[in-house]
């Protein structure tokens, strides 16, 4: 099952997820079409992670799926341009 997420939006340039990390125990994501900015470290060390869809995330910053040791699959987009230091260090 693939999470949802609300959305915030911080002006017209930036759109922002909303995440509850709290416990969470979700093990596969797609980034929703409208979300294409993240914040450094958002699933660092999410040991629940397996897949994750970036869809239209332009950069992912550095730290992002850090230590999600049994991220199995990441997939990207072309309008991924970037992707940050150790973003996906330790995983498998």
């Amino acid at each position: 099952m693939v999470k949802k997420y609300k959305m915030l939006n911080y002006g017209k340039k930036y759109k922002q997820m909303l995440i509850d990390l709290l416990q969470d125990a979700t093990t596969s994501i797609r980034i929703p079409d409208e979300v294409t900015w993240l914040g450094k470290d958002r699933w660092y060390g999410d040991t629940n992670l397996t897949y994750i869809d970036f869809n239209k995330v332009e950069v992912i910053p550095p730290d992002t799926c850090r230590d999600c040791t049994n991220l199995t699959q990441a997939v990207f987009s072309t309008h991924t341009t970037e992707i940050g230091d150790h973003a996906f260090d330790g995983c498998t």
